[in-house]
């Protein structure tokens, strides 16, 4: 009896939240016709069919929640599950696959070559010689933010300019503050959009391209361009995508903007003519960059300062079944931490909605028909899917 009861009230409960038994037929047929959906065999139509069920339910459970920011609906994924993998030791991961190239030792020490001089304190005017040079930077709003010029801890990237907090004070709002002494600027708005400035192009679909990097990095350089020379134009993705990695041999994500540049700039999508090789030679590059500046990591108030200047690079985690099923909002899933960062976006402003709700403007590569018309809204302030973990721009 008690099994029955639970049976019957399961059923209820999916009526009431999810579809109804009596039009699923009808509804995933229609469904299935809206976005072209076909499948070879009828087990594959069946196992396609139960995780849109799913996903049918998740997506009415979460829209009838009253205290949530982001709406979501049943778009061209939702016969996907998302493919949200974790990996707690990604960077032993990365250090083992390193160690596998016979070029890259399992430790490696500059000093032990006799190439890196003493450690050197700063003088009166606060700058110090060497590698690492360190000021206090004092004022009204940030005690103890030190400005560092240190390289990173890779070897093979050039030394990057960062703001950190000073390890002896705490500041959990430090972004907040970091963000109101901007905002007293003039220079930095309250709210800033770069596609009303018609820098940004249309919104991309990577379709079968994996490579999304790819898209994002033409996609910047395009506004780039269009900022410095009023002219916006539809650079080619493939190039970057064939050209870089056959120049460096390398994920291209680390300094992409700099391989850009090494291969001369970037040919129009109509002129390049992609083939399994690198082809542009035959085209003619109209847009070029200089190379890759990096934001400091987990600094949003730095990101900010960045997107005052050109569309950003931004990479995130996109993994959760929530941001494949995205439809407008503010996104703020909880779930949706730094780490497993598998996506990257390209950020065009950032605003704050009615109910103050603070955000950044990201445009994505999966079409016009997914999210708002291309773009989702990122909850801002509090590094939301690790946005502000890994994000450059050209220059």
């Amino acid at each position: 009896m008690k099994l029955l009861i639970l049976c019957i009230s399961l059923a209820v409960l999916r009526s009431s939240l999810g579809i109804n038994p009596a039009t699923e037929e009808e509804e995933w047929q229609e469904w299935k016709a809206r976005y072209g959906k076909g499948y070879p065999t009828d087990e594959e139509d069946e196992d396609r069919r139960n995780v849109w069920l799913e996903n049918y339910d998740y997506v009415a459970a979460h829209n009838a929640l009253n205290d949530v920011t982001y709406k979501l609906e049943l778009n061209k994924f939702a016969d996907e599950l998302s493919p949200a993998i974790s990996y707690p030791d990604h960077e032993k991961v990365h250090e083992e696959i390193l160690v596998k190239d016979k070029s890259a030792p399992k430790q490696f020490d500059w000093r032990k070559k006799g190439v890196v001089g003493a450690v050197k304190k700063p003088g009166s005017d606060g700058i110090c010689g060497g590698l690492c040079c360190c000021r206090q930077v004092l004022t009204p709003y940030l005690q103890g933010l030190s400005e560092v010029l240190c390289l990173t801890s890779s070897v093979f990237t050039r030394p990057r300019l960062y703001l950190q907090l000073s390890p002896a004070i705490s500041y959990p709002d430090h972004e907040k503050v970091h963000e109101e002494i901007l905002v007293k600027d003039k220079s930095a708005p309250k709210q800033f959009d770069w596609r009303k400035k018609g820098v940004v192009g249309a919104v991309k679909n990577q379709g079968q391209m994996g490579y999304v990097e790819a898209f994002v990095a033409a996609e910047c350089v395009e506004s780039l361009h269009a900022i410095q020379t009023g002219r916006l134009y539809d650079l080619s993705a493939q190039e970057v995508e064939a050209c870089c990695r056959e120049f460096l041999q390398l994920p291209i994500e680390n300094d992409v903007f700099g391989c850009i540049h090494k291969i001369g700039g970037l040919c129009t999508a109509a002129t390049y003519k992609p083939s399994s090789q690198c082809s542009n030679t035959s085209c003619e590059p109209v847009a070029q960059t200089q190379g890759t500046k990096y934001v400091p990591a987990n600094n949003e108030g730095a990101l900010l300062e960045a997107l005052l200047t050109v569309p950003v690079f931004v990479t995130v985690n996109a993994s959760p079944q929530s941001f494949l099923m995205y439809k407008s909002g503010v996104y703020s899933d909880p779930q949706c931490t730094g780490g497993n960062l598998d996506h990257v976006l390209q950020l065009v402003g950032y605003g704050t909605d009615e109910e103050g709700n603070a955000y950044w403007i990201c445009k994505n590569s999966w079409g016009e028909d997914w999210g708002m018309e291309g773009y989702v809204y990122i909850q801002r302030g509090v590094n939301r899917c690790g946005i502000a973990e890994d994000a450059k721009y050209p220059y």
